[in-house]
């Protein structure tokens, strides 16, 4: 690739977590042709991306600009171009009937199909320029340049952001700080004693246990907070070691409304109100030792490696304030609830149950489970690198030998969609879908259980893997029909992996599937392209008979899909699984 295109491709790689594969084959609008990628018909649209969270779906649209020799700066001719570009595109409905090239016209016809069944689609637009958005004067000539100015100004629009360099290398650092081990810390938070109780009862602090878990509440200054987070920035280099392994993913959280009401209130005259304003923060903590009395009229509380799970906006914020202007957190309080707890269930379930307003990315929680770690050692085995944890495809140089990665999520999404033999739902909502794998991996009697419970036997890992390499091939050959793409023909393909993928599953599965998925592997993919194809057909006839419109999208997400394609090949829907024992023993 050209380095502008490259600088598209690691960008969109950093900012949406994702192996650069899979950048290539599902976000970015560069398409294959005559061996070269291109941009062209994109619209002036880099990448795009659609977020569902089950109610809401947010599609967010990218542009890059980049520069072999300068920093880029920031003109407002260009903001205001894709700003256009992105609304004729997708709030207008191309009213001009631009032509799309294969890529961007999935995502389009995507984003149609959902419109039309009545989803809400929030927009948010990303302008990602290899330059710096703080920058006033130009160091070599200078001169003025008005890239904070821009930037502040059309970054009043939460529906709009504007990444720099900085902000890229922001969210790197805060993916290497997932990975940090973290040193041990022990601290003392004092809690503030209340100003209207006796003499004889101080009331600093409410205590109680729950068989073997102790629970503390108090009140600390914000003064004493930014004084822990500087300490653990002393002894591990960073503060975001300070936040539950849960939670770190959401170390580049961007703004708010939410976090800018924070900083509004903490920068106004309400500020001291805070402590009735906020919900406040939530700790757990491996040792909590209290005083049994008060010393000096103060209240120590020994911790030993505390971690914030709830309250990260709450606590960036402050800290934000404090590195700022100090004096503005004179006087503000924050409420805390401190947890000692060890077991790693109860920690992820006072995680969940804190974190309600802002739910944590399930990837999260998934990456340090067990059985990702032993998939991790099962596909290096076979060269292949496995992404489960943020960050990893910048920072595990094992990766760099291997032939090629794919993330857990992806892994699992085409396990469901083939071993579970449930294509629509994969494709639907795959965040359900990680959620049942969590609580598998957390309780034996779900449906999962025997398989993601972390045991050395399980047959996940070899299902993982020919999931896995059947999408790498689907995607493969997608690609390499993009080149010959014409409009209005077969656009479908693009969007169908999972079916695809299915289909070639229930072909392959009874021949071999299991020794050497590459014999055969062509055929079955003719195979499954040509039923594809004829199902897709019929269900059009069919909808022109009934005067209803056919919605691809809508088409791959229901069960009828993947029922005609049964139909198709004459098989009947095995037994949920049935290659257990076959698997294992392949395994073993």
């Amino acid at each position: 690739m050209s380095r502008g295109h490259a600088f598209e491709i690691v960008a969109l790689a950093i900012l949406l977590n994702k192996g650069f594969e899979e950048i290539i084959s599902d976000v970015s609008t560069l398409f294959l042709s005559k061996k070269t990628y291109h941009g062209n018909k994109d619209f002036g649209l880099d990448g795009v991306w659609f977020e569902d969270n089950g109610s809401t779906i947010t599609l967010h649209v990218y542009q890059m600009k980049h520069s072999d020799k300068d920093l880029v700066t920031l003109k407002e001719n260009e903001l205001d171009k894709f700003i256009a570009d992105t609304t004729n595109l997708f709030c207008d409905g191309n009213p001009a009937g631009k032509e799309l090239n294969p890529k961007l016209e999935k995502y389009y016809q995507e984003y149609i199909d959902l419109t039309q069944s009545g989803r809400i689609i929030d927009l948010k637009m990303h302008f990602v320029f290899f330059g710096n958005k703080n920058m006033e004067t130009d160091p070599v000539s200078k001169s003025k340049i008005l890239n904070k100015d821009i930037a502040e100004r059309y970054e009043q629009d939460l529906g709009f952001e504007i990444i720099d360099l900085n902000g890229l290398s922001r969210i790197l650092r805060n993916y290497n700080a997932t990975n940090i081990i973290r040193k041990e810390i022990e601290y003392s938070f004092s809690a503030l004693k209340s100003n209207i109780a006796t003499r004889s009862d101080p009331q600093a602090i409410l205590s109680f246990t729950v068989q073997n878990v102790k629970a503390v509440n108090f009140r600390l200054s914000a003064y004493d907070l930014c004084k822990f987070l500087n300490y653990e920035c002393e002894i591990n280099g960073t503060i975001d070691t300070a936040f539950s392994t849960n939670i770190r993913g959401y170390l580049q959280y961007q703004k708010s409304v939410a976090n800018l009401k924070i900083k509004e209130t903490l920068t106004s005259d309400d500020a001291e109100y805070f402590s009735f304003l906020n919900n406040g923060i939530t700790i757990i903590a491996e040792k909590v030792h209290l005083p049994a009395q008060p010393q000096a009229g103060s209240y120590p509380i020994q911790v030993k490696n505390p971690s914030i799970v709830n309250g990260l906006q709450t606590t960036n914020v402050i800290y934000d304030v404090f590195n700022e202007s100090p004096e503005s957190l004179e006087g503000v309080d924050v409420m805390i609830r401190l947890y000692e707890a060890d077991d790693e269930q109860l920690v992820d379930k006072i995680t969940d149950a804190t974190n309600t307003q802002t739910p944590i990315d399930t990837r999260d929680k998934l990456s340090n489970k067990k059985f990702n770690s032993l998939t991790r050692e099962f596909f290096k085995n076979k060269g292949i690198g496995y992404i489960h944890k943020r960050g990893e495809s910048f920072l595990n140089r094992e990766l760099r030998d291997l032939i090629y990665t794919v993330s857990n999520t992806i892994a699992i999404k085409f396990w469901y969609a083939t071993y579970f033999e449930r294509p629509e739902l994969a494709k639907q909502n795959p965040g359900d879908i990680f959620e049942r794998v969590l609580k598998s991996t957390m309780y034996e009697t779900t449906e999962f259980g025997n398989l993601f419970s972390g045991d050395v036997d399980s047959p996940i890992y070899f299902q993982l893997y020919i999931a896995s390499l059947l999408h790498k091939n689907v995607v493969d050959k997608r690609t390499t029909l993009e080149g010959k793409y014409k409009s209005e023909r077969n656009y479908y393909i693009f969007s169908a992996d999972e079916l695809v993928c299915y289909t070639i599953y229930q072909l392959l599965k009874n021949d071999k599937l299991l020794e050497k998925i590459e014999d055969g592997f062509n055929d079955a993919y003719d195979q499954a392209i040509k039923v594809l194809s004829a199902v897709v057909e019929e269900e059009k006839q069919l909808k022109r008979m009934t005067q209803s419109r056919f919605n691809v999208n809508s088409f791959l997400r229901s069960s009828r899909s993947r029922y005609l394609v049964d139909t198709k090949l004459s098989i009947a829907e095995s037994d949920l699984f049935e290659l257990h024992d076959q698997l294992a023993l392949k395994l073993e």
